[in-house]
């Protein structure tokens, strides 16, 4: 036997509830065949099921309070604007990291809100929250080997109404681009552990899902009739893919499947912001009527921080931006959009919402920069109010209440970055209903239906698949944490966990003739004390870049 290597595919958005159907129907034989010969099950997901937390959970270990990443946004660092993730703003290791420290070489290609890459033993191409644009490969000279093959960050299109099979393929290509320049790196070297993530079937399900559920309200048995079932399409194409990534590698690699999170239907957009406002808990400036008018002829005339930035992109522009201190700009110049930041009354609000499913922050003394709720009797009295308020939201149009779960994040998230993270986590009708906030505060609705081109979302249960020589073959309904798939492949590799992760290996999927810890070298985690340094991005336009794209795939405002 050769020595161990591990090929991990993450499938971002693969549920079980999609793919099982489509093995069934003989559309995935590539999968069918490693559910045959390996051990499979649930992955349950991070609170909220989303990529950030998910992805960087999985290849951590560890839960967001110990790695920091829950969102795609945050609030800035000393203010109440909204600004993208990048992995740097936090102090976290990866297993890729430890591996490199131990001389292992290793591969990274696409996963999410890893930008900028790291400097790792190998290479790593960031994935989702990466601008197009900028330095997204390490080493870094690899980005123009990659634009040369053809290599695509993303499929680079938004659904048009009507054009749901060019979407679909669209998605297919981008994929292609990325196993391809993938299966050349695979071969290109003697990996230890070699990971890349397809985003196709987490985007498929966000915007075909009404082609597969009958039960949706947007599903249409003519045009399914017509264009076929476009997700399970999807799901048959992606296939194929990972058929021509295992052609490439031998019978010694262990080939992981995983996913970070499961899909279902979207419903509708529920507007917490109106809610907390409605409520008391969130207050609203009184606007001077003459500045708004000022701002709104500013936002007409296309004189907003997004348009300036773009005209002016050069480096003494750069350079005056820098010595302007933001809350100066954000005061005169208007962003496109009124944005949650510049419409609350801060110096009254106790609580507000931001994120994609249903995040409550409190405005807390010492964290906010305006907090005026005090750590202690009256946050824990906060937390209370708005929970038991919100077990009562009903949906006017069927009179169901909607809330399932109301997390507290000290309840959920431990580490030094747990205070960084939702004080509520609010999870409705199993997720098919979503705090959306596009329209937020513009009505006195809570309630509305979908106006993206989403009929479908997330839900907590991923999947996973592990086939090897260590582990069982047909074994299934096996249900393990997301964090348990990075302890899972150290221990494939003869390394054991230990120190400040939160998982622990899938042993229910081991053989139970293999030692638990045969072989095995000794690894301390480590972990820098503090809060990283950088709490901005030095590009501006790549921000945007980004923020643009996340808004086009509905994970943020």
């Amino acid at each position: 036997m050769g020595h161990t290597k591990v090929l991990v595919i993450g499938l971002d958005g693969a549920t079980l509830d999609v793919v099982l159907p489509a093995v069934s129907q003989g559309l995935m034989p590539n999968l069918a065949q490693l559910l045959v010969q390996g051990a499979s099950g649930t992955l349950n997901s991070t609170i909220p099921a989303m990529s950030p937390p998910a992805w960087t959970s999985m290849i951590t270990g560890q839960n967001p309070g110990k790695h920091g990443i829950y969102d795609f946004v945050r609030r800035q660092p000393g203010s109440y604007r909204l600004q993208t993730v990048r992995s740097d703003f936090y102090q976290f290791q990866t297993m890729f990291d430890y591996l490199s420290d131990l001389g292992k070489r290793v591969a990274a290609v696409n996963i999410p809100l890893t930008y900028p890459p790291r400097p790792i033993n190998g290479v790593m191409i960031s994935g989702l929250g990466a601008p197009r644009n900028g330095q997204f490969t390490y080493p870094p000279e690899l980005r123009k080997q990659l634009l040369a093959d053809g290599y695509l960050l993303d499929n680079g299109i938004e659904l048009e109404p009507g054009h749901e099979r060019e979407f679909a393929d669209a998605l297919i290509e981008a994929a292609q681009r990325q196993v391809a320049c993938s299966i050349r790196l695979l071969r290109s070297g003697d990996w230890d552990l070699f990971m890349f993530v397809l985003r196709s079937i987490d985007e498929a399900q966000s915007f075909l899902w009404h082609y597969h559920d009958a039960q949706h309200p947007w599903y249409d048995a003519k045009k399914v009739e017509a264009e076929g079932n476009l997700l399970l399409d999807v799901h048959r194409r992606t296939d194929e893919l990972i058929g021509n990534v295992l052609a490439a590698i031998d019978e010694d690699t262990t080939v992981f499947i995983v996913s970070d999170h499961g899909g279902g239907s979207l419903l509708k957009e529920v507007f917490f912001n109106s809610w907390l406002n409605q409520h008391g808990w969130l207050h609203l400036k009184r606007t001077n009527i003459g500045q708004r008018i000022v701002r709104n002829l500013f936002r007409r005339a296309g004189f907003t921080r997004e348009n300036l930035s773009r005209r002016f992109s050069g480096a003494r522009m750069v350079n005056l931006q820098q010595k302007v201190p933001l809350s100066i700009q954000h005061a005169l110049i208007p962003s496109q959009g009124a944005t949650l930041d510049e419409m609350i009354d801060w110096a009254r609000t106790k609580a507000y919402s931001i994120g994609y499913v249903g995040q409550i922050y409190i405005n807390l003394s010492g964290r906010e920069p305006q907090g005026i709720v005090e750590i202690g009797e009256e946050y824990d009295h906060v937390l209370e109010e708005i929970s038991s308020q919100l077990f009562d939201l009903k949906d006017p149009e069927t009179g169901d209440k909607v809330v399932d779960y109301v997390f507290t994040g000290k309840k959920i998230y431990s580490g030094m970055y747990t205070k960084y993270g939702p004080d509520l986590v609010v999870i409705m009708k199993n997720m098919s209903y979503l705090a959306h906030s596009r329209r937020e505060l513009a009505s006195k609705n809570i309630f509305a239906t979908s106006e993206t081109y989403e009929s479908g979302t997330h839900r907590q249960n991923g999947m996973f698949v592990i086939k090897g020589k260590k582990y069982l073959s047909g074994a299934s309904k096996i249900h393990a944490e997301i964090v348990d798939v990075m302890p899972t492949i150290l221990f494939d590799l003869g390394i054991p966990v230990q120190n400040y992760v939160d998982g622990k290996p899938i042993f229910d999927s081991v053989k139970p003739e293999i030692d638990h810890f045969s072989d095995t070298q000794e690894v301390i985690f480590k972990l820098a004390p503090g809060s990283s340094d950088v709490s901005n991005w030095e590009n501006p336009q790549e921000e945007k870049e980004v923020m643009d794209r996340l808004r086009a795939l509905g994970y943020i405002e």
